[in-house]
């Protein structure tokens, strides 16, 4: 009884050293092919993602520059106020971002008459 419980015991350890040497070998050809095929054509992703990122950027750029010439013209087309009120009032037509706009009248002296954040 001791030789075939024996036995089973080698047989088990070798049907576990060679489980263990084909797992291993089936790690080392992972890791030897998979980096080629993950990174095949990630060049080309990055380099399309980037021009998909740049013709955002110019869009929403020109659209800015769109924004911007069109409050250029209304602040040309009428006519500057005298008074502070209506000054205030021609700032606040002009519905600007204050996140990232802002907008001052100075006077002649260089001091700041009006501001708006």
């Amino acid at each position: 009884m001791n030789i075939s419980i024996q036995s089973l015991k080698n047989k088990g350890l070798l049907w576990g050293f060679i489980l263990g040497i084909l797992l291993s070998a089936f790690v080392l050809i992972l890791s030897l092919l998979l980096p080629v095929l993950i990174t095949s054509g990630h060049y080309q992703k990055n380099l399309a993602q980037l021009r998909n990122q740049a013709k955002a950027i110019k869009n929403e750029f020109s659209a800015l520059i769109a924004h911007m010439d069109l409050k250029r013209k209304m602040i040309v087309d009428t006519p500057f106020p005298e008074e502070k009120d209506e000054i205030f009032r021609l700032f606040k037509r002009l519905d600007l971002d204050s996140e990232i706009e802002g907008i001052g009248y100075y006077s002649s002296e260089g001091q700041i008459i009006l501001q708006q954040f």
